[in-house]
Order: C-alpha cells, then structure tokens, then sequence
C-alpha cells in the first residue's frame, strides 16, 4: 500500500536519507585485500518535478480500473504503457513545482474523483491521509578517462 500521512517536507527528508543511505561506503575483506565499495555517488532520490510527473501521467493506459474509493496495493490497478500505476487514483503525490517555494499535490486519489490536471497547494509540513509520494532516481553521467576517476 501507499504510505501515506507524510508532509512534503517529511517526503523531501526521505529522499535526502535515501540519498545519503545509497551512498554509504562499505569496507570488506581483511589486510591487503581489503576493498571499499560504493554505491554510485552519483544517483540522488528525490520529489519528481510538476512536469515529470505529468508527462508519465498522459502516457496511454494499457488497464484502467474504476475509482471504488479505497485505497489499493500500488502494483494493482490501473498501469501505463510504462507499467506505472495509481496516478489518478490511490492517492495524490508530493511533487516539486516551477516554483520551489510551495507544496504541490497532484492526481486523484481514492477519496476524490479528481484525475492527473489536479493541483492542490497546500502547507508542506501537513499531512493527510490521502496523499502519499513516490521517488525518482537520478543519475548523473560520469566522465571516462578522466583524472579524477580512478
């Protein structure tokens, strides 16, 4: 199930611990051999972007499945062709607007019939029960060959 009950900046703080807990280095074996092995410092997790998340919303659905107003497990129900499901109806989500300062939620959830052109402003330290997030991962590109990759 969605989590839900989290306030935009609680979502935000996720993603900043997320960042900071794949980026651990971890030291293995013993003596000589030992090794540190990273996980790429160049993947951060954070709120997708108003547009993003627009975007994969407008992608044609290969299911659709009708809004009976409960909350439902996030891999059921309706999906895009991109196998991304529950964009308009299991709960709105944090996004990050063109205008940083506010708290946006999109989407419909399962307490309204609203669908994906649905934008709520809200304070972002509050917190309902029908408005939940979901991450994006990015990765910056590395540079081969270069003096500083070793």
């Amino acid at each position: 199930y969605p989590v839900i009950g989290v306030s935009k900046n609680g979502a935000e703080y996720f993603c900043q611990w997320k960042t900071n807990f794949e980026n651990v280095t971890v030291k293995v074996g013993h003596g000589k051999s030992k090794a540190s092995i990273t996980s790429s410092p160049d993947t951060k997790f954070r709120l997708p972007m108003e547009l993003e998340w627009r975007y994969v919303a407008s992608q044609p659905l290969k299911s659709r499945d009708n809004n009976d107003h409960q909350i439902r497990k996030v891999n059921s129900g309706s999906v895009n062709k991109w196998d991304i499901a529950h964009l308009t109806d299991n709960v709105s989500e944090w996004v990050l607007p063109s205008n940083d300062t506010l708290a946006v939620s999109i989407g419909g959830s399962w307490r309204t019939n609203n669908n994906i052109s649905d934008l709520q402003i809200v304070n972002p330290d509050s917190s309902n029960g029908f408005t939940g997030f979901r991450i994006v991962r990015t990765f910056e590109s590395k540079k081969i060959n270069s003096k500083t990759n070793k």
